[in-house]
């Protein structure tokens, strides 16, 4: 604990401290004795420790007795992580630097192709791990790459399905969650084991997340966006198809061509999927609104249901029969005073609901 703090001292001084703490107040021969130990070094020790102000000799120096340690280490504590923090923003900056160097200097390495499922799911892996600041990601339906229902610890399993409005504290990150942009895989196409590329998203780093019908339709997204969601992270939706991508830290982005075939984007051409992402984040509606009146079951079915899933889709998602969802469904316009579930729509829209 001393030397780790920086302090410079030997191998046993900080027994030689416990034991001054425990005999206070001690003499050398005491400590010797406790800690059977030679007399002549458990006096260097003590003078080392005097130096670090760790212990106080009485004024014949016969005795000794050890310092409130938390004046005295408790600012060493604090030194050392403000350099271990130096340090982690100084080694961040180092990357970026390398990275913008390489670029500069090898244009080809603005575009990168990244070919086949196993490739795309671990660059989404990296890029995710690799953001300090923000993390930006489209989620679409057919997730071949890395399948939503495979991201959770096998402990998890029980829990599927959730009903929104009882969050889960484990976070799974965006590149586990989904792959990259594009369209739904070939029939056929090889999925992922993915026990080797799950990840936790960073603490401290911000999620935008906008996702589409189909993503919703997937077994597991939501609770996947229910633990999103207890992270801190927004979420909105939209109905049309979207290509999948993630944007990390304003640097990188991996955009989705084709099932197989995906592309990862430095600047200059990273502000191309920059204004995608933020032209499609204007318009899409949020994701459970929190300002809404109903039950958690009530907006969570409002949501799917206003993304085109059917009443099968539904009960799957929020873990009830399709009887269930017709009860609620006809309950809510009841209450929104309307006959069909277009109506439904839209008051729900008009009056905050969603």
């Amino acid at each position: 604990m001393l030397s780790a703090l920086g302090l410079p001292v030997g191998d046993d001084d900080e027994a030689v401290l416990r034991a001054v703490v425990m005999l206070d107040p001690a003499t050398a021969d005491d400590v010797a004795a406790r800690l059977s130990q030679d007399v002549d070094l458990v006096r260097a020790a003590l003078g080392r420790l005097e130096a670090a102000g760790l212990v106080q000799p009485a004024r014949d120096r016969l005795t000794w007795s050890p310092a409130p340690p938390e004046l005295v280490l408790s600012p060493l504590l604090e030194h050392s992580r403000d350099r271990l923090r130096q340090a982690e923003t100084h080694v961040a900056d180092l990357v970026d630097l390398y990275h913008r160097e390489r670029a500069s200097r090898a244009g080809v390495e603005r575009v990168e192709l990244v070919e086949g499922l196993e490739a795309q799911a671990h660059r989404l892996v990296e890029l995710e791990a690799s953001a300090r600041r923000t993390v930006r990601a489209f989620q679409s339906g057919a997730n071949r790459a890395v399948p939503v229902s495979t991201t959770f610890d096998p402990a998890d399993a029980a829990e599927q399905p959730r009903v929104a409005g009882t969050p889960s504290q484990e976070r799974t990150g965006t590149g586990p969650r989904t792959a990259p942009a594009g369209a739904t895989d070939a029939p056929g196409s090889r999925e992922v084991p993915v026990a080797s590329v799950r990840t936790r998203t960073r603490p401290g780093v911000a999620y935008r997340i906008v996702v589409d019908s189909a993503f919703l339709a997937e077994p597991a997204a939501v609770t996947a966006l229910e633990r999103r969601m207890a992270e801190g992270a927004e979420i909105r939706v939209v109905d049309e198809r979207l290509v999948k991508l993630a944007i990390a830290d304003d640097e990188v982005a991996l955009v989705q061509l084709s099932p197989h075939l995906a592309v990862l984007l430095r600047r200059p051409l990273l502000l191309l999927a920059d204004e995608l992402f933020e032209s499609v984040w204007r318009t899409a509606r949020p994701y459970l609104a929190a300002t809404s009146t109903l039950a958690a079951q009530d907006r969570l079915i409002l949501q799917l249901m206003l993304s085109g899933l059917t009443d099968a889709a539904m009960a799957a998602q929020v873990g009830t029969s399709a009887r269930t969802v017709q009860r609620r469904l006809r309950a809510l316009m009841d209450r929104a005073g309307v006959s069909t579930r277009t109506q439904l729509g839209s008051h729900a829209a008009r009056h905050g609901w969603v």
